[in-house]
């Protein structure tokens, strides 16, 4: 795609510090590093995100990642490390080329990315799972408009808050509460 900055990269159009590539990925360092040695690793296929890719591209790019962080294990002996993918602008994914971050972590670094763990609702949790399990048996196909489903999804364009996803009302409830 002639517009991607990952794939004008991938082509030699826009100078990277590669660390390692093969013919189905690409890994380099990241300009606006978190730490010393984030780099990233894409699929040389363009594909938006994880729900475009397909399944080898995917495959491949775990594969190189892991060579990848066992070599900055190597190299700068982290205390962790942490992989991150983002998928759409509310994730805060900046370049729409599926990619892994792999970030280097040292203890007491004050980089963050912690979350404090709040119990969630056991109805939901239990009601999101049945959604998804069945979603899952039938390849990603909606389970409904047949009576008795568990799912709900917003419609396209649905504007609301977080906060109204999270109400009674969803994000897993049965077609007859909505």
């Amino acid at each position: 795609m002639s517009d991607c900055v990952f794939c004008r990269l991938r082509d030699g159009q826009i100078p990277s510090v590669k660390v390692y590539e093969d013919g189905r990925t690409l890994a380099f360092m990241d300009i606006n590093p978190l730490s010393p040695g984030h780099c990233l690793v894409i699929p040389r296929a363009h594909a938006a995100t994880l729900f475009d890719a397909e399944p080898a591209d995917l495959q491949a790019a775990i594969t190189t990642a892991q060579k990848v962080a066992r070599a900055l294990r190597e190299a700068l002996a982290p205390d962790g490390l942490n992989m991150v993918q983002a998928n759409g602008a509310a994730a805060f994914q900046s370049v729409p080329h599926v990619h892994l971050h792999l970030i280097p972590r040292w203890a007491n670094d004050g980089k963050g990315f912690d979350w404090k763990l709040v119990p969630g609702d056991r109805e939901q949790i239990t009601k999101a799972g049945e959604c998804l399990r069945a979603l899952l048996r039938q390849d990603g196909r909606r389970p409904w408009p047949s009576e008795g489903s568990v799912c709900w999804w917003p419609s396209p364009g649905w504007t609301g808050t977080t906060a109204a996803r999270r109400s009674s009302r969803g994000p897993c409830a049965t077609r007859a509460s909505r």
